[in-house]
């Protein structure tokens, strides 16, 4: 079965030439459950942000279902269905519980999908 990300050579490096990724290969399939481990500093959160598009890359490539997205921003990725979420617990003052979920969920989906899309993992991905 072909991956659904594909992450080839991505390095992130930050001024001052500090290496938060170097080289990361990884491929993650369609109904693999996928862990990102390690201590603080190790890039967890930087590929997170790299895949889904809120940080750019220094180099390689990033594909989703074949097609490559590394030049895409953030917006444009969610759109093909490649989500995050934060770890954070502010939320939204000005809206609802609810609405705060939602913000979060697959607008493409079902009109309940925010209940399966909030108990998710971090990176979403529909089809």
């Amino acid at each position: 079965m072909p991956p659904i990300i594909s992450i080839s050579n991505l390095t992130k490096t930050y001024a001052g030439g500090l290496e938060a990724l170097k080289r990361v290969d990884l491929e993650i399939r369609k109904g693999e459950i996928f862990a990102l481990l390690g201590p603080n500093g190790a890039g967890k959160t930087t590929l997170i942000d790299a895949v889904t598009g809120f940080v750019g890359i220094t180099e390689g490539s990033i594909s989703l279902d074949g097609r490559r997205i590394d030049q895409l921003n953030a917006t444009q990725r969610a759109r093909l269905g490649l989500r995050r979420s934060f770890q954070s617990l502010e939320l939204f003052e000005d809206i609802s519980v609810e609405e705060n979920i939602r913000a979060g969920s697959d607008q493409r989906a079902s009109r309940l999908s925010w209940v399966t899309d909030a108990i998710s993992v971090s990176f979403t991905i529909s089809p």
